[in-house]
């Protein structure tokens, strides 16, 4: 193994391995890695290219006909639904497919078996499931890009002109708006197939799919480091593909628009006022009450959480179990009121230093500039080019499972998304007059960023910083569903699904409404981010 070398020389071996197609021997089945991950990384593929062919049309034509009629039913419908799919984690779409299709209606098989496919019937009954889940996942956030960037395009001047002209709605689009908005579309497409690579960590493991995720997963479990490091370069390789390729076609797409437009687009006049919405004030209530939940849980619960209180596991509702009972016979309103203190607590600290550490860098970087930006700006963008999942999977395998572990790891996880977002918006105000003028005065760096930045980007960044809790919450459920989050005895709402999965054929309470809980407080969050008071042009 030589442990006995230096680590820099442990890893130039690995990595000149690597280079060469050498992968190593994994340390629990005593077998070449590239045997080990050959077949697995083909069924890995076949699933990916089989749901990105269902995924991208639905998203696209769903994205482009809501925003042709936007504002209308159709429309509504269709942004309910994909906030809905966006603040639900991947295992809970997953078990829900499989109570409804495997369990209720008896069509498909819970488990899939991809080296048993023999003619097309095998082939659909072994890829509908897990292909159904992840295209429901993969497309939301597709749909919500796409639209965005068509009505972005769509109240351009030139639009408006070519409406006045009498052009059909139809070709107005297809001519004018799709050309413009190609470049925001391809980098949706691209970033939401590159998520198929943390997303088939939660598909394989739960329908026992044989891919190299599922590999993975079960190397973490075995602390089998070599496979780990090989199907971690993997999975990092195939998303610096993507989001290489969706930057060139990004820029292409760019030139293209460029030539088909000569008009800038002009800021609208008209009055000022602030409008208050009412989903947003229930969506604030919502997330206020799981906040009071999660302080006062140990007042509010009617039994100890590790109590064995019920004779019949997966008991069902009643008055003296508001929630059913577990799979031990534990009362499941006293562990999803108490589960709330890790779900709620380890996400907030996590978004707390993940936002302030990269928006105090990202303006740091855009008003000192140089080599200070670009230093934080290459260090962040190779720490982004990880899969959330990967890392997360990678860091528990090296380390251990604690609380402390997690929300250092979600923390670190999401601090270059934040970082990027914040230096944009501090770009864009660092090159204004009243910037000029304070430098002039001689203010300092610091001065800058505390009096004359911070408080003209505040808004959106408070925004990114809701977005984030409910990836950070997304993320921490998926970990703890795999058995990688929070340990017993202590449990989150994903651990709590996790533990409960055996009464997924009974339909029972206990899986159902931890899963429940996260989607009330992640559609909450992202329904008041929607719902923001918002100026009137």
């Amino acid at each position: 193994m030589h442990l006995d070398e230096p680590a820099i020389v442990r890893f130039m071996r690995w990595f000149g391995g690597l280079v060469t197609g050498d992968l190593g021997t994994s340390y629990a089945n005593d077998m070449p890695i590239a045997d080990l991950i050959a077949g697995r990384f083909i069924n890995t593929l076949k699933l990916a290219g089989v749901t990105a062919l269902f995924s991208v049309p639905i998203a696209l034509t769903l994205g482009i006909t809501a925003a042709m009629m936007r504002g209308s039913l159709y429309d509504r419908v269709v942004t309910i639904l994909t906030i809905g799919v966006i603040s639900v984690p991947e295992f809970m779409v997953a078990t829900s497919a499989v109570l409804v299709f495997a369990v209720y209606l008896k069509w498909l098989p819970a488990l899939s078996f991809a080296n048993e496919v023999h003619s097309i019937t095998d082939l659909l009954r072994v890829y509908a499931m897990p292909v159904i889940t992840l295209t429901f996942v993969v497309s939301a956030q597709m749909i919500r890009m796409t639209r965005a960037a068509v009505v972005e395009t769509l109240n351009t001047p030139y639009v408006e002109m070519a409406l006045l002209k009498g052009a059909s709605r139809q070709r107005i689009v297809l001519k004018h708006a799709l050309p413009n908005a190609l470049g925001p579309i391809v980098n949706a497409v691209a970033l939401s197939l590159s998520y198929l690579l943390g997303g088939v960590i939660i598909v394989e493991t739960i329908f026992n799919y044989p891919g190299i995720a599922k590999l993975m997963v079960d190397a973490v479990a075995t602390h089998d480091l070599p496979l780990i490091q090989s199907c971690a370069m993997i999975f990092c390789l195939g998303y610096l593909i993507l989001i290489t390729l969706a930057d060139i076609l990004a820029i292409l797409s760019r030139s293209e628009a460029a030539m088909t437009t000569d008009t800038a687009k002009t800021p609208a006049a008209g009055r000022i006022g602030y409008r208050f919405n009412l989903v947003g004030m229930l969506a604030l209530a919502v997330m206020l009450l799981w906040g009071l939940v999660a302080i006062f849980a140990h007042l509010l619960i009617p039994y100890p959480v590790g109590e064995i209180v019920d004779f019949d596991y997966f008991g069902p509702m009643s008055t003296q179990f508001w929630l059913g009972s577990d799979y031990l016979g534990r009362d499941m309103f006293s562990r999803i009121v108490m589960g709330a203190r890790y779900t709620v607590g380890i996400s907030v600290a996590a978004v707390a230093i993940a936002c302030t550490t990269g928006v105090v860098l990202g303006m740091i970087a855009a008003v000192s500039g140089g080599w200070t930006d670009t230093l934080l700006s290459r260090f962040l963008d190779a720490m982004s080019s990880i899969p959330s999942k990967l890392f997360g999977l990678v860091v528990v395998a090296a380390v251990g499972s604690s609380i402390p572990v997690l929300i250092f790891t979600l923390s670190v996880i999401y601090i270059p998304g934040a970082y990027r977002f914040a230096r944009a918006l501090a770009v864009n105000i660092n090159a204004m007059d009243f910037i000029t003028v304070a430098r002039t005065r001689g203010e300092n760096v610091f001065y800058i960023i505390r009096s004359e930045i911070l408080p003209n980007i505040l808004g959106p960044v408070l925004a990114d910083l809701g977005l984030r809790f409910v990836f950070i919450v997304l993320l921490l459920s998926g970990l703890s569903f795999l058995g990688l989050g929070v340990q017993p005895p202590y449990a989150d709402w994903g651990a709590l699904v996790r533990e409960n999965i055996g009464g997924l054929p009974f339909g029972a309470p206990a899986v159902m409404f931890p899963s429940i809980a996260i989607a009330s407080l992640t559609i909450s969050v992202n329904l008041l981010i929607d719902n923001l008071p918002y100026k009137i042009q």
